[in-house]
Parts: structure tokens; sequence; C-alpha cells
């Protein structure tokens, strides 16, 4: 083989090689490109997720505050409820001292209005038994 020949085939296959390396980069390329575009995607992704947790933890923090205050209620309901109790119990035990007392009053008239009545028929016997 002459020199020529040997430059024409070694040209020829170099070509070929060449050609191949700049399929391959071309595929590596195409490669790197969805690749980029799969991490352009990802990256899109994970600010929703990033966005819908800031939401999220908002919206916890909300519920913590509402919660909080609608525990302070409740405490402040039941100390109103406990004062309530407690003053009327008092104005059922000061009904109940009445009552007795209002009772007793009435008693002792009635015994007091029995008696008299008893003196009054005694007097009226007596007085219906003289001639």
């Amino acid at each position: 083989m002459t020199d020529q020949e040997l430059i024409a085939v070694l040209d020829s296959r170099f070509g070929a090689i060449a050609e191949q390396l700049d399929g391959r980069f071309a595929q590596i390329d195409g490669r790197f490109a969805q690749i980029d575009d799969r991490f352009g995607r990802m990256d899109g992704r994970l600010e929703n997720v990033e966005t819908g947790l800031r939401y999220a933890n908002v919206q916890i923090e909300n519920l913590r505050n509402v919660t909080r205050k609608i525990a302070e209620s409740v405490i402040l309901v039941d100390e109103k409820l406990e004062r309530f109790r407690l003053d009327t119990a008092r104005e059922f035990e000061e009904m109940r001292s009445f009552n007795r007392l209002s009772y007793r009053q009435i008693e002792e008239q009635s015994k007091s209005f029995e008696q008299r009545l008893t003196n009054v028929e005694t007097r009226v016997t007596a007085l219906e038994s003289k001639p």
C-alpha cells in the first residue's frame, strides 16, 4: 500500500470515528438537555411544594391561634359558669332561709290565731251558758 492509500484509509477511518464521536456527543448533549429539562420541572415542583408548605405552616399557625383563643374562651366561660353556680346556690340558700323564716312566722301566727279562736270559743261558750 502506498502512502497515499494509507492516508486515504486512515482519513476515512478517522472521519468515520469523528462522525461516530459527533453522533455520540449529540446523543450525550440530548441526554443532558433531557436532564436539564427534568431538573427544571423538578425545580418547579419543588417550588410548588415549598409554597404549599409555607401556606400549610401559615394555616397551622392560624389554627394554633384560633385554638388558643377558643381554649381561653372556654376557661372564661367555665369561670363564669362557676361564679353563676355559686351565686345561684347562695341565692337558693337565702330563699330557703327566707322560706323557713316565713314558714315559722306563719306557723306562729296560725298557733296564735288558733289560741285566740280557742279563747273566743271558750268565752262564747261561757257567755252562752250564763242565764
